[in-house]
């Protein structure tokens, strides 16, 4: 995932959240078709990218509010097909499903280390949802050897 542009940028104690747009949502999350940002207020939900610094590994978070135009269980469906064709696996212990109204999915990567979550949550209207979209990145921690990078 590139970030192809400056973006407001937050730091805690441990961490830094980067604010990001639609465009910079990374393609291993996928999203369907005419899916929008959700609006709370005056303007649309803002996805971001937290970065946790813990002392045996960094943990990069992606966070999305969406608006997806699909029925509850026909996004549930969408999302059993395409996660498995990028290699993802479903958690089938994690998952439940109450439609018309609310669904939980949770994936995780068959190659990397990544999860992914979705919390689903019908509306009145019986073909648009909302959604909280969670991918989480484990990385290992490596010492980075600045020296030898320079000499390269």
């Amino acid at each position: 995932m590139a970030i192809t542009s400056i973006r407001p940028v937050c730091r805690s104690r441990d961490g830094l959240k980067i604010f990001l747009t639609m465009s910079d949502w990374p393609d291993d999350a996928p999203l369907p078709p005419d899916t929008t940002l959700w609006r709370f207020g005056d303007g649309p939900s803002r996805p971001y990218w937290h970065f946790f610094l813990r002392p045996e590994m960094t943990v990069d978070k992606i966070v999305g509010i969406f608006n997806m135009p699909l029925s509850a269980e026909d996004l549930v469906s969408w999302y059993q097909t395409e996660m498995t064709e990028r290699g993802w696996q479903q958690n089938q212990d994690k998952c439940w499903f109450s439609y018309p109204v609310k669904a939980h999915l949770l994936y995780q990567h068959s190659t990397e280390e990544l999860k992914l979550e979705l919390n689903i949550l019908g509306h009145v209207d019986p073909v648009r949802c909302f959604v909280v979209l969670t991918r989480v990145g484990f990385h290992p921690w490596a010492c980075y050897d600045e020296a030898s990078e320079l000499e390269e």
